[in-house]
């Protein structure tokens, strides 16, 4: 075996496993490539799916919080509907966020589940508390205690709770 032959086999062997190389990193790529752009996709949609749920949700909220106010507010307008109209849209619209919420519970992160809860069980309370006073007799100090305490949640925590909550849907949809 000459000088010329070894480097001739070496040369052959050489350019089959280039190309042998090339064909199986070309497979990878295209293979990596569409397992990427299907992700992408996937998770693209399931980004665009959480945003609308958090739209959604957060305008829920805003009605709930909003007719919860109309329904607590000690100042009563003749044009305004009566309270026991009120009641009934702050119920409405309170059953159709806590139903939203719940269906969609599983797209939140923990965390903001635990700001959502609270928000809930604030709510909660302050409906008590709020159809309670009806059951007091008009001037009645209790009453006046009630209706304080339930207008400083809707006016004071809530709304904390909900800066909070609009903070880490900001972080969540990229908006911050």
């Amino acid at each position: 075996m000459t000088w010329m032959n070894l480097f001739r086999d070496v040369s052959v062997s050489s350019i089959v496993i280039m190309g042998v190389s090339f064909i199986i990193k070309s497979i990878i790529n295209n293979k990596v490539n569409k397992d990427f752009e299907f992700f992408k996709i996937r998770f693209s949609k399931l980004h665009n799916d959480r945003a609308e749920s958090i739209k959604k949700l957060y305008s829920k909220l805003v009605k709930m919080e909003e007719s919860m106010r109309s329904w607590m507010d000690p100042r009563q307008f003749p044009e305004e509907e009566n309270k026991e109209k009120k009641q009934k849209i702050a119920q409405k619209n309170v059953n159709r966020f806590i139903r939203y919420y719940n269906i969609n519970r599983i797209i939140f992160r923990k965390d903001i589940c635990k700001i959502i809860d609270e928000i809930n069980k604030k709510m909660d309370d302050t409906w008590l508390d709020f159809a309670s006073i009806q059951a007091y007799e008009k001037g009645d100090n209790e009453r006046r205690k009630l209706w304080k305490k339930s207008w400083n949640t809707i006016g004071k925590e809530i709304p904390k709770l909900k800066h909070e909550l609009e903070d880490e849907f900001r972080e969540i949809l990229g908006v911050k």
